[in-house]
């Protein structure tokens, strides 16, 4: 029995041992598989981060020669640029517009009186509508003769602060036109935006001619004269017109402060849609962005026309991949003059 025993404490012993043998046999090779594996997965990373690291370098240096060349806009956004700067100046899209009633337009939606002056309007004793046909008729005799009688019929304080305020909007008008303006080639939409532009940003200028003293009619019910001034209420423009000194249109349908600017517009396209280009381009929305608050700042010192020209210009030089660009984009963003503008993207007389 005891012999038995000491066989069965040998044969376990002797199972022991091989076990322990077998289990540090496999130990040894996992250890050697697990260095291996992790020795071609370090020598993996090692290599992948190199090409990582070798790709981005060239990516930097492909962006930076971008951002030289176009202020870091995409190729592709470029193109498509130079396809809408082409639309707009497409003569076939093209016909002549008058200025002026364009940048009277927010004035009147916001002020609808400017428009609605009539002649019962301005007497302190109506004749409600030509009705009391006794009263127009001897209104009309006044007129006739330029009789001063007329004062003691007319509201002269109402018809005095009616002119100067249509003299502030006839020469803010006419300051935010600039002579040159024929020359620039916009959209319809364009010279809206302009005219959006200069009446949110740009203060009204102070009136020029003298209106004092008693107002009186003219020839006609519809002339009413105070001091420098002539007042036509006929509405035969569907507006009041003002005319001051010597024969000066103030402000009429088509004179603005003595100017009358026509110029070839596109009824079909505009600046504004480049904008669209930004959706799918962030440093052309940046740009955008900085344009838009470069045209504001113009506008707010009667500049709005040329902000617009100095941001076509820009747009056509950078389709064209101008070295110029960069340097107008930093006075852009620095909100500096449009005429300064101008005259770094190769503009002469810009001054």
């Amino acid at each position: 029995m005891r012999n038995q025993i000491k066989k069965m404490v040998m044969t376990v012993g002797f199972m022991a041992a091989l076990v322990t043998a077998t289990t540090s046999a496999f130990a040894g090779v996992n250890s050697d598989a697990t260095t291996d594996e992790s020795s071609k997965a370090s020598s993996s990373v090692d290599k992948s981060d190199s090409e990582k690291k070798s790709k981005t370098t060239n990516d930097d240096k492909g962006w930076k020669k971008t951002k030289d060349k176009s202020h870091g806009v995409k190729q592709s956004t470029t193109k498509a640029l130079a396809k809408a700067i082409d639309n707009v100046n497409s003569a076939a899209f093209s016909s002549e517009l008058a200025v002026v009633p364009v940048m009277l337009t927010p004035y009147r939606k916001a002020y609808p009186w400017l428009k609605k002056m009539k002649l019962d309007d301005i007497l302190l004793v109506s004749t409600d509508g030509g009705t009391h046909t006794s009263t127009l008729d001897y209104y009309k005799s006044l007129a006739e003769t330029n009789a001063d009688e007329a004062k003691d019929y007319i509201d002269s304080a109402k018809v005095q602060k009616y002119m100067l305020i249509l003299q502030q909007v006839g020469l803010t008008i006419a300051k935010a036109i600039p002579d040159d303006a024929p020359k620039m080639v916009f959209g319809l939409e364009d010279w809206q935006e302009i005219a959006d532009m200069n009446f949110k940003y740009n203060k009204l200028l102070p009136p020029k001619f003298d209106v004092s003293g008693d107002c009186r009619f003219k020839g006609t019910v519809n002339n009413i004269e105070c001091g420098d001034c002539v007042l036509d209420i006929s509405l035969k423009t569907n507006a009041p017109e003002l005319i001051c000194g010597e024969g000066i249109p103030i402000l009429t349908s088509s004179h603005a402060g003595g100017k009358s600017v026509k110029v070839s517009s596109n009824t079909s396209y505009s600046l504004k849609d480049s904008e669209t280009l930004s959706q799918n381009d962030e440093a052309f929305r940046s740009l955008t962005h900085s344009l838009q608050e470069f045209e504001g700042h113009a506008a707010a010192s009667g500049h709005a026309v040329e902000a617009m020209y100095a941001k076509k210009t820009l747009l056509e030089k950078m389709a064209q991949g101008s070295k110029k660009v960069t340097a107008a984009i930093q006075a852009i963003e620095k909100k500096d003059n449009p005429h300064g503008v101008l005259s770094m993207l190769g503009i002469s007389g810009a001054n």
